[in-house]
């Protein structure tokens, strides 16, 4: 069993900034979940030794922009987490965006990942 480090909740108003500056909506899960920890690690050790990093709110366009996300992947996907690999929001289909990965090593398109169909469901996955 692993245990999740939560940060502090930010405002809604903080959430829309973001969305406009990337110029996407936010899942309505992945926005309740900002609102209650912005952001913050999970860590397993045994069995299976696994890590992610949710992003804080307000660094997801900088760690997009740093790691290159839109040049490599479009404009339609952006990185909202890291941990073995990147963890990313797939807009390229209308609705909600499906979670993808994809190694932030070598981000190209035919290497993505799907991880799940919404935000609710890979969290539970993970916590």
């Amino acid at each position: 069993m692993g245990k999740f480090y939560k940060n502090a909740g930010c405002g809604k108003s903080v959430i829309a900034r973001v969305e406009a500056e990337i110029g996407k909506p936010f899942p309505v899960s992945y926005k309740d979940f900002l609102c209650q920890s912005n952001g913050g690690e999970y860590i397993v050790k045994e069995p299976d030794s696994r890590y992610i990093l949710l992003f804080c709110c307000e660094d997801i366009p900088l760690y997009n922009k740093d790691y290159c996300v839109q040049k490599y992947l479009t404009d339609n996907i952006v990185a909202f987490a890291s941990g073995d690999t990147g963890l990313f929001f797939d807009y390229r289909e209308p609705g909600e965006p499906k979670i993808i990965s994809c190694n932030f090593g070598d981000l190209d398109i035919a290497e993505v990942r799907p991880e799940a169909v919404t935000f609710e469901e890979f969290i539970k996955g993970w916590l």
